[in-house]
């Protein structure tokens, strides 16, 4: 079983990182990708939980790419659900898909709104609200080779505990509103008096058991380096228990 915590996986090498060692790691790493230089710097740019820190992104961004451009990105691998809106903050500024009065719309270049040092928050539904803090940590020549930014490494799912027998927990069973979760491990999740239909597999995501949130691996793997694909982001054998349970 690989490291968890606040460890994660370089997406360029697959090796496992330390996420202080992240920034350095993927300069290593960008240096020998072969990718192209691009015309000005990239942003490197860290994503973290607020007050959940163990989940952690790490991506390389074009001063092109535009603000709405980062939204997508960060729904698609982290907090999509069911379309709730979304704004940044940028040096007391607010960036949002539809803009209103105060507010100014996201379709903004980076190098717009950022420079190095720059850190901004990033909100996601404003009933169950999920926060992300953002920072721009240093630019580097390289350029993703097919999109205007790209993921770099990502945390490893945190280990969560089951709250029937304390081993590790892979699995979620939600309330009723969706508002709370009870985690339970593999043999745990075989309880016959639980409702197979508010089980799902454990996310790696600020969001997880909020709203009703699952991962789509689809989705966020269009982030990725190349090489990536659908398969290498779930856990068939996860998927096989959750359909055999479900099943009956």
């Amino acid at each position: 079983m690989p490291p968890r915590g606040s460890q994660g996986s370089c997406l360029l090498c697959r090796k496992t990182i330390k996420k202080r060692d992240a920034v350095p790691h993927a300069r290593e790493c960008l240096e020998s990708s072969g990718w192209p230089r691009a015309k000005k710097p990239s942003f490197l740019i860290s994503v973290q939980g607020h007050r959940a820190a163990s989940y952690w992104l790490l991506l390389i961004a074009r001063q092109e790419c535009t603000l709405t451009e980062l939204d997508s990105l960060i729904r698609d691998v982290w907090v999509e659900c069911c379309g709730h809106l979304s704004e940044f903050t940028i040096q007391g500024q607010r960036f949002t898909r539809s803009a209103e009065c105060g507010e100014i719309d996201m379709e903004y270049p980076l190098s717009r709104v950022l420079s190095t040092g720059v850190k901004f928050l990033y909100e996601y539904d404003f009933g169950s609200t999920t926060v992300l803090d953002l920072h721009v940590v240093e630019t580097h020549p390289s350029s993703p080779p097919d999109s205007t930014l790209c993921l770099l490494a990502r945390n490893i799912l945190p280990r969560v505990p089951c709250n029937t027998c304390g081993s590790l927990a892979e699995f979620r069973l939600n309330d009723d509103d969706g508002e709370s979760s009870f985690h339970l491990c593999r043999r745990c999740v075989s309880a016959p008096d639980l409702d197979p239909w508010c089980i799902d597999v454990i996310s790696n995501s600020p969001r997880d058991g909020v709203c009703g949130y699952e991962e789509d691996a689809g989705a966020a793997v269009a982030w990725y380096p190349p090489g990536w694909t659908r398969e290498d982001l779930s856990d068939p054998e996860l998927d096989a228990i959750l359909e055999r349970i479900q099943e009956g």
